[in-house]
């Protein structure tokens, strides 16, 4: 046998067995047992193996508890009940120090032969082998024998897994060799001076334990989830470490974490799937303030001042904050709330040293006012870029408006400025360039005639409303509206028009004119609410349609000549059509067929129909001949038509020519 072979025993009848077939049979099993735990797991403790402190009496005992262990060589360790450390293995210390405890497979020969039954040829032989263990305190740097494979000491050509479970390897022979593994299991404090064990140090007695792990590249739950725990739960999943992943972490379903996350000295950076970053790097970490003072949650957006990088907040896709790379920050769609504590809000510019709500400039709320703050003068500009220079709106800018020091507002570079204040500035008349504006803190209104009166949009004795903005953007006409130009409902969004009648007009005058609706646009006109509410549409004249005419209504016809066996059959029975509309319909309202004559001669499939002659005979006289449809989809009609004659067995070629007419509209 190579050391490539596995071998086990093969049995037949009637075959004569020694002692070394069965020891064959116990070394096969155990072999591949010890393979199966170095394939798939790792050597070190299992279970238990845990080292106990106990006081008595002034004096400190050490237990190891019962547990598993299996070594390097796929050796199973058992501890079934608690074990005593003997501090006879502790004798040659003569100092107080920490020393390492480790557990080692042992294993001896038990029970001899019962009288009689001895043997000739070794008469040392046992009839059992007690598999135990045995305890080594402070062995040294070398803490297990060579792992062997293909004759030569690991790794040599071979490469090994870094934990040293190989499950390939030439397991020593144990009648020849005492092979040692040893499993660290932990630390005790003996002091050599009073020969005794005492109290070890916090955290060393069970310390640099090495358990066993799983070898798998899948692990598969069977049932809805897969929980990672420690065999004993704690309280408070949280109250400690438990489990640490050593490189690369891949996740392809949803991570959840049910208390903090913690990312320490690292950066969550955001890629693309496949962890593609497009050359701009994202990512957000915590970082030292200037000078190293303060603390700072840095959110990277790339190494490049692109306006198109940018952090944004909002649902969905929809962005309500955004801050760009370009050191610009917008609020596209949301709306910016600052509570309902009042106070200065935006603090725009300081001279330096003054909080944010104490800035020379800037915007807040009092109660019940909105104000602006400056140290001098507001201006207000069109176009044009940033100048440092008072008043000045910058390149290709132009200054709109002025409230300087003295309280006089000033329009452009001349003295345009709202030259009426009616109850305060809040009421009044000015010019802006090209402008000239009212303005009311409420509504507006126009009289015709009348009295003063002090009521709301009240024209007064002998007067009338001529027309009226409301506080609410709603403007009311008391008469004709006549405009030049086009008039839009809803600009830039969506609103009704809502009037009894509609009427036409000529495009050089007011006379009545025909009434175009979507003139020259190319778009539809609903009457009633596609998938809603239906509106019929009354029409007290002719209906013209100067499009296709099939639009509303379509008819099409399709001409056949069909044989009475044409499909198959035996001649005798009505023969099944189907004829396909194609595209041609989105909604059929009927289908019928026209008889347009018959034949007893074959014309199955032609269209002139011209295949006839005449004879005299009973057997060639037709007795009945129909065509009808049967149903139909918006692609296909289904129908049957036959033709009979008085000989059945000459009535096989009878041919039946038909039009269907099919009436629908379009989709």
């Amino acid at each position: 046998m190579t050391t490539e072979d596995i071998e086990r025993v093969n049995y037949y009848e009637r075959q004569y067995l020694q002692a070394a077939d069965f020891r064959a049979e116990q070394d096969y099993h155990r072999d591949m047992r010890r393979r199966h735990n170095l394939a798939h797991h790792t050597w070190g403790i299992v279970t238990g193996l845990e080292l106990v402190e106990q006081d008595n009496a002034g004096s400190v005992s050490v237990f190891v508890q019962p547990g598993m262990a299996v070594d390097g060589y796929g050796r199973e360790i058992v501890l079934l009940a608690p074990y005593l450390l003997d501090a006879a293995l502790f004798e040659r210390f003569n100092t107080l120090a920490h020393r390492q405890v480790w557990l080692s497979y042992d294993q001896t020969d038990a029970l001899p032969p019962g009288y009689g039954f001895e043997s000739c040829e070794d008469t040392s032989a046992m009839r059992r082998i007690v598999e135990g263990f045995r305890i080594v305190v402070d062995p040294g740097p070398v803490t297990h024998d060579p792992v062997i494979i293909d004759g030569q000491p690991a790794p040599g050509a071979f490469t090994v897994p870094a934990d040293e479970s190989v499950p390939y390897q030439e397991f020593p022979d144990e009648t020849v060799t005492d092979p040692l593994w040893l499993i660290r299991l932990g630390t005790v404090q003996w002091d050599g001076p009073n020969q005794a064990f005492v109290h070890a140090a916090a955290g060393r007695l069970n310390e640099a334990r090495s358990y066993v792990g799983a070898v798998a590249a899948s692990v598969l739950a069977p049932a809805d989830a897969l929980t990672i725990t420690p065999r004993t739960p704690p309280a408070d999943p949280d109250a400690e470490d438990f489990a640490e992943v050593v490189g690369r972490l891949a996740v392809d379903g949803r991570l959840t974490a049910r208390a903090d996350v913690h990312v320490d000295g690292g950066l969550v950076r955001l890629n693309y799937t496949g962890g593609d970053t497009d050359s701009v790097d994202l990512w957000l970490g915590r970082r030292r303030g200037p000078s190293d003072v303060g603390h700072l949650i840095r959110v990277h957006l790339g190494d490049a001042a692109d306006a198109d990088n940018q952090l944004t907040i909002g649902p969905s896709e929809q962005s309500v904050l955004a801050v760009r790379a370009d050191d610009v920050v917008q609020v596209p769609t949301g709306t910016l709330s600052f509570g309902t504590q009042t106070r200065q809000m935006l603090g725009l510019w300081t001279a330096g040293g003054t909080a944010a709500n104490e800035a020379e400039y800037g915007i807040g709320v009092q109660s019940g006012t909105l104000y602006q703050r400056a140290a001098t003068q507001f201006a207000w500009f069109r176009g044009g870029k940033h100048d440092d220079a008072a008043n000045t709106p910058g390149d290709g800018g132009s200054l709109q408006m002025r409230l300087d020091s003295q309280a006089r507002l000033l329009f452009d570079s001349a003295a345009a400025r709202q030259v009426l204040n009616l109850q305060g500035s809040a009421w009044g008349v000015g010019t802006q360039p090209s402008t000239l504006y009212l303005r009311s803190p409420g509504g507006f209104a126009f009289f015709r005639g009348g009295l003063e009166s002090p009521a709301d949009a009240d024209p007064g004795g002998g007067g009338a409303l001529a027309m009226r903005l409301t506080s609410g953007g709603d403007l009311d006409v008391f008469g004709e509206l006549r405009a030049t130009g086009d008039v839009i409902a809803g600009h830039n969004g969506d609103a009704e028009v809502r009037t009894r009648h509609v009427r036409g007009k000529s495009g050089v005058s007011d006379a009545d004119d025909d009434l175009f609706l979507n003139w020259g646009s190319g778009r539809d006109v609903y009457v009633g609410q596609p998938g809603g509410n239906s509106s019929d549409l009354l029409v007290a004249g002719d209906l013209k349609i100067s499009g296709a005419d099939d639009s509303a209504f379509r008819v099409r016809s399709y001409t056949q000549q069909l044989a009475n066996d044409g499909a198959g059959g035996d001649g005798h029975t009505p023969r099944p059509w189907t004829i396909s509309l194609g595209a041609d319909f989105g909604r059929i309202f009927t289908a019928f067929a026209v008889l347009n004559g018959f034949s007893l001669w074959n014309n199955d499939g032609n269209p002139a129909f011209d295949v006839f002659d005449h004879l005299q005979s009973t057997a060639i006289v037709p007795q009945h001949c129909y065509v009808r449809v049967t149903s139909w989809t918006t692609t296909q009609v289904f129908g049957e038509c036959f033709c009979q004659q008085s000989d059945a067995a000459q009535e096989a070629n009878n041919t039946v020519f038909f039009t269907l007419v099919v009436v629908g509209r379009r989709s």
